[in-house]
């Protein structure tokens, strides 16, 4: 049976070790060693010579864990996954810049077909509006002047409507890149 005032509790200060590798955060808790201590109480036995000394056991439990964020792992943990693995270091830093590579090819990509579907965009609403200003010049000099100029208010008041809706839609789009680039803020309750 195991006295439970011989199980020791683990230490209250704080075990927490924080370390920068590479300019990322690693937290890395030291392992925190609990010793149970059991002792079974013995009764003397009228068969048993001298009375014997009790027994004691000790078990050593530990327990840790490390975090890390970005695409590389820290130093001390490539070293460990080549112990494990012969040139896994080698095979996991390869994989992290084609990883990369491959990001930044998409992103260029991406960043010229957003300027080719602008600059399409633009040539098209030029024709549109050439067309509507046309048939609006056609309307007026055959004598409708009523609907050439409907055709002129709505052409213009279309362009005017694009053009403020793109301009917020980017200005949206800015905001949500920057507030994504900002570290999360504590809450005041995570902070205590």
């Amino acid at each position: 049976m195991t006295d439970p005032k011989a199980i020791s509790q683990p230490p209250t200060s704080p075990q927490a070790q924080s370390d920068t590798v590479g300019g990322v955060a690693v937290g890395q808790p030291a392992i925190v060693p609990e010793v149970v201590t059991s002792n079974p109480t013995m009764r003397p036995n009228a068969n048993a010579g001298p009375r014997a000394a009790p027994s004691t056991t000790k078990h050593m439990v530990g327990i840790g864990f490390a975090t890390y964020s970005g695409p590389l792992p820290p130093p001390q943990m490539l070293i460990e996954y080549n112990k494990a693995i012969p040139n896994a270091a080698e095979r996991i830093l390869r994989m992290a810049e084609e990883q990369s590579a491959h990001r930044r090819q998409l992103e260029t990509k991406a960043v010229s077909h957003g300027i080719i579907n602008a600059r399409l965009g633009l040539v098209a609403g030029l024709i549109v509006s050439l067309g509507c200003l046309a048939v609006a010049a056609y309307c007026i000099r055959k004598g409708a002047d009523l609907t050439g100029f409907a055709v002129v208010i709505t052409t213009i008041g279309g362009l005017v409507y694009t053009f403020l809706s793109g301009k917020k839609a980017s200005q949206k789009d800015l905001s949500d890149k920057s507030a994504a680039n900002q570290p999360p803020l504590e809450s005041p309750a995570a902070q205590k």
